[in-house]
């Protein structure tokens, strides 16, 4: 296995950007489709007004699915 070197930049790759529902029940992990214009539009100001190179991002909000919910 080829290990980076200390120092290297390490990237994931990250080909949808859906918000990952997580339920606190359970635990089932939901990739959800709404939002993903929002999470990509959001992707794209943080590029453009910061000089951060956004490499990958992660959204996750927690909560109850439908077959926990009371």
């Amino acid at each position: 296995m080829n290990w980076p070197s200390k120092g290297s930049l390490v990237t994931m790759q990250t080909y949808h950007l859906t918000p990952n529902l997580v339920c606190i029940s359970c635990g089932s992990v939901i990739d959800s489709e709404v939002g993903q214009d929002t999470v990509s539009e959001l992707r794209g100001i943080i590029s453009e007004e910061s000089s951060f190179t956004v490499a990958s991002q992660r959204v996750d909000f927690y909560g109850l699915c439908e077959g926990c919910s009371p």
